[in-house]
């Protein structure tokens, strides 16, 4: 279709458009000329390697799903940009490790926002996340600041962009009051996401739920937590915690001390996938001090399922 085609598509309502090998020039046109459009699905496995800018402006639109990847290896450093402008969006789902993401406003009504940065296949050397683009997928998230209901972000080492929403340069003081469950995928980080993640709490004053998926395959783990104040919301509004994928290291330990220690209101402290973690482990979780007299600590995994109560 050419780019300066006319499109009139006065009733449209949901678009669906996948396995796109290219990013088509006419898609800012035909989001436009869309006045009614609440859905809009992307998939692109991408052949183009050149850089492209993207417009996604319809002001009508309720949910946005967007999957990028590349089909074939590519060592060029240069990323896409996605300019989204959608003032009533609610539901927001972004997976791609590979281009830049920019909110031109705040969504005032957003209940649901996931966002995958995890690397891909086809991502060489030359695409690992640099500082640059570790600020901007910040800023990116910091425009989700009225996310309500669940904000889910999946990291790795190269995408970790946690420490960033933590930093007061970055973040200008921006805080996800609204929000009530934050889920975070720290793949192969390590505790140094743990560290970046007990920073920018402070950012999230009305949690009520914290899940991580805390998965690390190996003990050679040699980064060091400080447990400085505590955030209010870890203090006086978090009432449920769920970790998966502890080895039972001693620093584990020591945080789901600091964590229990701290946690004033905390009524459950799930931890997943706790085979692991190995008897004189799961034993001594009985000593742990909680601040919460009506906490219940849960161990659960495939064939052992143990509750832990006051």
């Amino acid at each position: 279709m050419p780019e300066n085609v006319a499109i009139q598509l006065p009733n449209l309502k949901n678009l669906d458009l996948r396995y796109l090998s290219k990013i088509p020039p006419w898609l800012e046109t035909l989001c436009r000329c869309s006045p009614l459009l609440e859905v809009l699905d992307l998939e692109f496995i991408l052949r183009d390697i050149e850089p492209r800018i993207v417009n996604i402006f319809a002001a009508n639109l309720k949910s946005l799903w967007i999957k990028s990847c590349y089909s074939v290896v590519r060592s060029q450093i240069h990323r896409n940009k996605f300019y989204i402008d959608t003032p009533n969006l609610e539901y927001l789902t972004i997976v791609d490790s590979t281009s830049c993401y920019y909110l031109t406003q705040n969504p005032t009504t957003l209940l649901e926002a996931s966002l995958d940065l995890t690397r891909t296949l086809t991502e060489t050397a030359a695409m690992l996340g640099d500082d640059d683009y570790r600020k901007d997928m910040a800023k990116f998230v910091r425009r989700m600041c009225n996310v309500s209901n669940n904000l889910h972000l999946r990291l790795d080492r190269n995408s970790n962009i946690m420490g960033y929403l933590s930093n007061g340069e970055i973040n200008n003081g921006v805080m996800f009051g609204k929000l009530a469950t934050l889920t975070l995928d720290l793949r192969m980080i390590g505790m140094s996401g743990w560290k970046d993640l007990l920073l920018c709490l402070e950012c999230f004053p009305n949690l009520k739920n914290l899940e991580v998926h805390h998965y690390w395959l190996t003990n050679n783990d040699d980064v060091a937590v400080e447990y400085d104040k505590p955030a209010d919301c870890l203090v006086n509004k978090i009432k449920r915690i769920t970790i998966f994928g502890l080895i039972g290291l001693t620093r584990e330990l020591e945080l789901i001390a600091y964590l229990l220690s701290n946690a004033t209101v905390l009524e459950e402290f799930h931890i997943r996938d706790g085979l692991s973690l190995g008897n004189d482990l799961r034993k001594s979780l009985f000593d742990l001090p909680r601040a919460s007299s009506t906490c219940e600590i849960w161990i659960t995994s495939e064939d052992i399922y143990s509750r832990i109560k006051s």
